[in-house]
């Protein structure tokens, strides 16, 4: 996947290559190194140590180095010295899928334009004066973060919504219709806790068999009876 991804990226960046330019396309910690040039292989190029996969021809060059970007903290810095940069007509980077231009600190040179191709920033830079190009960038982390914080919070609202249906579900089997009528008011208390005349008032039950229903109820496991004077207090039991 990373492979067909790095060759996507190729197949754009070379859109912009044109008659004079470099193009950096950064996939992951590595930085595919093209430049089109006139007469290229006449001229005395230093490649990075770590250079890979060179591909270079009368007018092209290409290579594959890590030494042009380097973490920092949770930045990335993108440093480049290349004295072929005032050289050529345009000088082209493109960031990682996902990576911006950190805005905590200015990039050099500060004469350049940004625009995108739908899945990364594309830096360029025309007619450059300079030989060096240094910026930060970063991945919007925080919000992944955030992101996975509530995608939890929602998993735990639904199966806390589950439980609560299936517990109901579960009370209520097998109960007589006044016993569950009972349970189903009960569950919808707050703290599952309410007082016997209000049971009898709310569900139209006489006193003598709310309190027989309550019983069975209590003998089931499912309810806990507290005595307030001539009142009792029944809670779901937990």
């Amino acid at each position: 996947m990373k492979i067909l991804y790095a060759l996507l990226i190729l197949c754009v960046s070379l859109s912009f290559i044109s008659a004079s330019s470099i193009n950096y396309t950064i996939v992951e910690e590595k930085v595919l190194v093209e430049i089109s040039l006139e007469n290229i292989e006449n001229l005395n190029v230093d490649l990075p140590k770590d250079s890979s996969a060179i591909d270079r021809s009368e007018n092209f060059l290409s290579y594959i180095t890590s030494s042009i970007v380097e973490k920092s903290g949770n930045k990335i810095l993108f440093l480049v010295d290349e004295p072929l940069l005032n050289k050529v007509e345009q000088v082209n980077i493109f960031l990682p899928e996902g990576y911006f231009l950190s805005a905590d600190y200015p990039i050099f040179p500060k004469e350049y334009t940004s625009e995108t191709n739908g899945r990364n920033i594309i830096i360029l830079f025309n007619q450059m004066e300079k030989n060096e190009i240094l910026f930060f960038y970063e991945t919007n982390s925080t919000n992944l973060i955030y992101w996975l914080i509530g995608l939890i919070i929602l998993v735990g609202v639904i199966a806390s919504v589950f439980y609560k249906q299936v517990k109901k579900k579960n009370f209520t089997k097998n109960l007589q219709k006044e016993e569950r009528r009972i349970m189903d008011f009960l569950l919808k208390q707050k703290k599952n806790t309410v007082w016997t005349k209000d049971i009898s008032k709310e569900l139209e039950i006489s006193k003598v068999m709310l309190s027989r229903k309550l019983r069975n109820l209590e003998e089931k496991g499912l309810i806990k009876r507290e005595p307030y004077g001539n009142e009792n207090k029944i809670s779901l039991k937990k």
